[in-house]
């Protein structure tokens, strides 16, 4: 026995055939629910959950097989029409099966079956007898496979998309090529050797990396640093100072004591909290911008880049892109992203932002991003990390001068900024300070901020005035500009 399985989760197996047949055996079709709504319930030549036999020739069994991975593997290799195509070739799937007939019915009877699961009246039928429709088997079954293939392989090549693991997060990156003549497994290995680099520099979990070493060394002694780390603290340190100190980039102890950093979570006792806190401000630590070098005012500050190396990984994938030709682009990473240009199509980027419910996955809001010289579009949110204790929830945004999460209402906050790692570091530092506070900041700074929050139990909605100038006009649900 052999059986045909159909591995997507809704259409559960629903052949088997005995290939040990020389003549001829039976063919069942014991056809689930689901797939029988996919496929119109069949028009009653199939009902509702009942079997449906008929004979089938062993001399078809290549070519059913042929069939079904025309129908059911073809998709899976384009994933973005899979569920385009999905009703139309399992349609396609049966209709191969019961024309493989040639035992049971006449062509014309299979195909006036086939008419009828595609929805075509009696009468309609009818005529279209009087006007000589009538294929051959083999015909009809060569007619079907080819459109299967055809519709199957029509996914435009225009935009390559690029994909893998980096940073304890994955990475997807979609690519107009135009005119450039560098292969995509060059492009894919310069992005790799950007994103081991940045590895290099900045991962807290590589003990290796230069942020480790310096975490490390509990010295005040001056310590040599790379220009790009130099940078990264230099702007963490602007926002920390038009955050009041809610961006920290010295809470790694912190992050450390509550779990999130290897996710142990637990709650820490206040002792605990408060011998670490005399250890935590970026005020700890000076940054010598012109020698390269930071010197510890605390021997025991120790840095976490994470919540701006992020923005850093998708400019560099983006300016290494740009070195290679490619001008226009989508590069994402952990859900921050960098777009540029145009699709291929002409039309432009659209970016979905999630809506903030920690367990589903809805879209609250897509934003046509329509500047072509490059925009980051940054997102952080309360929702994303978090542990739950004695029914209360505490979020990975902690407070650096209580050492606690926050406990504001704000759920998510949206950053679009000419420059990723700016987005990703005011983004962090918004969802910090609460709604209140954001709003003011975002209009003070004349930042494009997406701020949602929640207001009597609903999530409501604040855009900045450099965020609502920026809109696309704005279709008739509201959600789309």
């Amino acid at each position: 026995m052999f059986a045909v399985l159909n591995m997507h989760p809704n259409l559960p197996t629903v052949v088997i055939i005995d290939l040990g047949a020389r003549r001829s055996r039976h063919f069942v079709g014991d056809w689930p629910a689901p797939a029988l709504h996919v496929l119109g319930l069949m028009k009653g030549h199939i009902k509702k959950g009942e079997g449906y036999t008929f004979t089938l020739h062993s001399r078809w069994m290549p070519v059913i097989l042929l069939g079904f991975f025309a129908s059911f593997g073809a998709p899976l290799l384009n994933q973005w029409r899979y569920v385009l195509l999905l009703p139309l070739t399992c349609f396609l799937s049966v209709c191969s099966m019961l024309m493989l007939n040639p035992l049971a019915r006449s062509d014309d009877q299979t195909l006036g079956l086939i008419a009828q699961l595609s929805g075509i009246d009696t009468a309609r039928w009818s005529g279209m007898q009087k006007y000589g429709v009538n294929l051959g088997g083999w015909t009809t079954v060569g007619i079907l496979l080819l459109t299967t293939f055809v519709l199957s392989g029509c996914q435009p090549s225009g935009e390559p998309e690029l994909s893998g693991e980096t940073q304890g997060t994955t990475y997807h990156i979609k690519l107009v090529l135009g005119d450039t003549s560098t292969s995509l497994e060059k492009i894919q290995h310069e992005i790799l050797a950007t994103l081991a680099d940045i590895d290099a520099l900045a991962s807290n979990y590589n003990e290796s990396s230069e942020i480790s070493s310096i975490n490390r060394l509990e010295s005040t002694d001056a310590l040599p640093i790379s220009p790009e780390i130099v940078r990264l603290l230099v702007i963490a340190r602007t926002v920390y100072e038009r955050s009041n100190g809610c961006y920290d980039l010295t809470v790694k102890p912190l992050f450390d004591l509550w779990g999130f950093s290897r996710h142990q979570n637990r709650v820490p006792t206040d002792q605990e909290i408060d011998e670490i806190l005399p250890h935590i401000g970026m005020d700890l630590l000076e940054i010598d911008e012109v020698n390269l070098r930071i010197i510890k005012k605390d021997p025991k500050i120790k840095i976490d880049l994470s919540s701006i190396a992020q923005g850093y990984s998708v400019g560099a994938v983006a300016h290494r892109l740009e070195a290679l030709g490619i001008t226009n682009y989508l590069v994402e990473i952990g859900g921050e992203m960098m777009v540029k240009g145009r699709k291929a199509n002409g039309n432009n980027w659209r970016v979905g932002i999630q809506a903030p419910t920690p367990y589903t996955q809805g879209i609250q809001r897509v934003i046509d991003v329509r500047e072509q010289v490059g925009t980051a579009i940054m997102t952080a949110g309360t929702y994303r990390n978090f542990f739950e204790e004695n029914g209360q929830s505490y979020s990975h945004i902690l407070h650096p001068k209580t050492g606690r999460p926050v406990t504001h209402h704000l759920r998510s906050v949206t950053v679009m900024h000419d420059d990723p790692v700016w987005a990703d570091a005011w983004d962090t530092a918004l969802l910090c300070v609460g709604e209140q506070e954001a709003m003011r900041i975002a209009e003070a700074e004349n930042l494009k901020v997406l701020l949602i929050y929640e207001k009597e139990k609903k999530l409501t909605e604040y855009m900045s005035k450099a965020f609502a100038s920026a809109r696309q006009p704005a279709e008739k649900d509201g959600k789309l500009f």
